[in-house]
């Protein structure tokens, strides 16, 4: 992306990157061998180091990490502070004064203002910028050290303020200029906006997803630009614990505003939406460009409209899952006390999208929006009329046009909602309370492969052949660019009917199109069951993502804290315990991706979570003290037994077919089948014999791991 580099930082990293020549044809290779084995064998590199640990819970050590180890390349997040500030701070001044002066500076240098800009108006305004704000306002803050590290750092985020630095040859022109770059970093946020301001996220974002979203960003966030940083794990906790607090703190700081003044729709667009929406509201904010899917266009009357008011406050309250789009009205109370209420509440969500539909052209204008009103119920409808079945009558062939019915295997005589759907409860609290799923027996061969001809005739283009929304058209589109189908965080939150609506009626201000007249209710079922067997094993990965978070992370945890106060021969053991957990973590997670590999582990890997969630939270730190839990022996040997009794039902079914075709006449074709067989039988021969060496692993790491805890608890 874009760096917004100042002209002169551009011409010096050229220079440097011109001067980059590397190492002789003879030494280099040897060299890059020599830190590779090293890498390998567990030296890290300097970002790989792990902090210091009793900084790890440091709100100050985390936000030095965030400016200085590359996070504010592209994130401004909000909470730094400095001796710099408005004079009548000196006097202790209310809330309401306080704000006052906030919103004249914000009016007088506005986030986004240009180099030459800036200049000129710290020129005009000079005596009044000298007047109202000064140095040693305030104790020193975390800018204050920041400065002292790097004189440079700051002001290298922004380039209007390095361009202003240089405009005037006099000290105390730079004078005035650091004064109010303190205060614009006080105001809108250290860093750059190249991605979205992560200013509450510790609010709206579980410690979870945070973790998860730093080892790998497109985990959450579709094609996210975003690098996964070779960081070590305590880096990754700290900043997501410095998130966590600064999130309640900015949280609070908003939330003031609107308690004193009331809630202000305008204001709070410009603040949590216009970074990607734009402040014109067409989806053109400073981050647009960067990230998937393209903010909407909020000017789009066809679109609002036809998303209805109820539906676009359910984006604002739960947000999108799979992109950027935050669920501003949500909180995650287990982090501990202060986590609500949440940044706008679910009455300030709806004011919000009431001021949005007031700006829309024509808002007088009422349309139908029969796409919201297509139930399950007119889904099977739809399949009736479509093949003129009499209610009562029993059908013996059925055809659609070139369309076997028979594939579908529908008694579509007297069919129901429940004959075709399962139905839940929604996960997310909005306008659908039910989640409608098309039931598994129907995903057969025929279907998903009919489901694949259509979707790529119809829907590749668009959508791209693999579903990733990068087809043919996909660069063209420029309001709103094809949904990538496989984004397992948005499709979970959309249930069959849903996509059955978006197929039969389209998606209204986008280049999403209506094909309710060119495929059947048969074609549309097929589509979905195809478009949802794309994501099966991402989803059963997902679960094991989960599975493996909950058991490992607070044991985790609970060694550094034992670490950050055992001494030293002590900690020598508690390294001994990371080392075994984190080799543990890696046995099983080689294992649970073995299993969902197979197509035929449906009952097999519930079977493996099972197993693996009986170690949750083995490790505990309480009071000075670390404890392991053992767990549930008898149950884990169930559990054991059953995995292995599932995986020697496979084995024995491979070795009846051998058996079978080896007493058949022999021939070349008869070989190569047998061969096929037996190559599918070595993978669950190999598969047993992974899973007993991590279940023997497992057993004596038990054993050892209560020895050296007995060991470090001991006097």
């Amino acid at each position: 992306p874009n760096p917004h580099l100042d002209h002169e930082e551009l011409q010096d990293l050229m220079v440097f990157l011109l001067a980059q020549r590397g190492k002789d044809l003879y030494s280099s290779p040897v060299e890059r061998q020599r830190e590779l084995r090293a890498w390998e064998a567990g030296e890290k590199g300097a970002l790989e180091m792990p902090v210091d640990l009793k900084t790890i819970e440091s709100v100050e050590a985390g936000m030095i990490t965030f400016a200085t180890q590359g996070c504010a390349a592209c994130h401004r997040l909000e909470g730094y502070e400095s001796s710099v500030g408005f004079t009548i701070e000196k006097e202790k001044p209310s809330f309401e004064e306080l704000y006052r002066e906030k919103q004249w500076f914000r009016g007088l240098i506005p986030e986004n203002v240009g180099s030459s800009e800036l200049v000129q108006i710290i020129e005009n305004s000079r005596d009044e910028i000298n007047e109202r704000i000064q140095e040693g306002v305030k104790e020193p803050g975390t800018l204050d050290k920041l400065e002292k590290m790097d004189p440079q750092l700051i002001r290298s985020f922004y380039a209007p303020f390095q361009f202003a630095n240089r405009a005037k040859d006099q000290d105390d022109w730079r004078k005035i200029v650091r004064l109010v770059l303190m205060t614009y970093v006080q105001e809108y946020g250290l860093g750059k906006i190249v991605g979205p301001k992560p200013n509450w996220s510790g609010v709206y974002r579980s410690d979870q997803w945070l973790m998860e979203h730093f080892w790998s960003p497109t985990t959450h966030v579709a094609r996210s630009i975003m690098p996964a940083f070779a960081f070590d794990n305590t880096k990754f906790w700290q900043l997501t614990y410095m998130l966590d607090q600064l999130g309640k703190k900015n949280r609070d700081q908003l939330r003031k505003v609107w308690e004193t003044f009331g809630f202000d729709p305008a204001l709070a667009y410009d603040i949590t939406c216009a970074q990607c929406h734009g402040d014109s509201r067409k989806g053109n904010g400073p981050v647009a460009e960067w990230i998937y899917p393209i903010p909407k266009n909020l000017r789009s009357a066809d679109f609002l409209r036809n998303l209805t008011k109820e539906r676009a406050v359910e984006s604002i309250v739960h947000g999108i899952p799979g992109g950027p789009m935050p669920p501003w009205s949500e909180v995650w109370p287990e982090k501990g006390e202060g986590y609500g209420p949440p940044v706008i509440t679910e009455e300030e969500a709806k004011t919000l999208v009431d001021w949005l539909f007031e700006g829309l052209p024509g808002k007088r204008v009422i349309r139908e929006t029969p796409k919201w009103d297509y139930t399950p119920e007119d889904v099977i409808e739809d399949l009736e009329k479509e093949n003129n079945l009499p209610k009562l009558e029993k059908p013996t062939s059925l055809k659609a046009g070139f369309i076997n019915l028979d594939w579908f295997k529908l008694p579509l005589a007297n069919f129901t909602v429940s004959d075709l759907f399962d139905v839940k409860e929604h996960p997310v609290d909005g306008t659908e309370t039910r989640y409608y799923t098309i039931k598994k027996r129907y995903y057969t061969d025929e279907n998903l492969a009919e489901g694949r001809r259509l979707f790529l005739l119809h829907c590749a283009v668009c959508h791209g052949p693999e579903a990733d929304g990068a087809g043919a058209r996909a660069e063209t589109m420029e309001e709103a660019k094809p949904r990538m189908l496989t984004n397992l965080d948005w499709i979970e939150t959309r249930d069959d009917v849903r996509l059955l609506r978006s197929i039969k009626y389209g998606v209204p201000g986008t280049a999403m199109t209506s094909f309710g007249e060119t495929t059947t209710a048969l074609q549309r079922l097929q589509l979905v069951m195809y478009i949802r067997s794309l994501s099966e094993e991402e989803r059963a990965r997902k679960s094991l993502g989960n599975a493996l978070y909950t058991v490992y992370d607070r044991s985790e945890r609970a060694l550094l804290r034992a670490k950050t106060q055992a001494d030293p021969k002590k900690k020598e053991l508690v390294d001994q315990l990371e080392k075994q957990l984190g080799r543990e973590k890696a046995m099983r997670s080689t294992l649970g991706n073995m299993i969902i590999s197979k197509k035929e582990s449906a009952k097999l890997y519930p079977l493996f979570e099972a197993w693996l969630k009986l170690e949750e939270e083995r490790f505990s730190f309480d009071e000075g003290r670390l404890e392991v839990q053992e767990g549930d022996s008898k149950r884990r040997e169930q559990i054991v037994e059953q995995i292995e009794g599932e995986i020697k039902q496979e084995i024995n079914a491979y070795e009846r077919q051998i058996d079978h075709l080896s007493q058949r006449i022999a021939s070349p074709q008869r070989r190569e089948e047998i061969r096929a067989i037996e190559e599918q039988k070595d993978i669950w021969v190999k598969l047993l014999k992974e899973f007993e060496t991590v279940v023997g692993e497992n057993e004596r790491g038990l054993a050892k791991q209560s020895a050296i805890i007995k060991e470090i608890n001991s006097e």
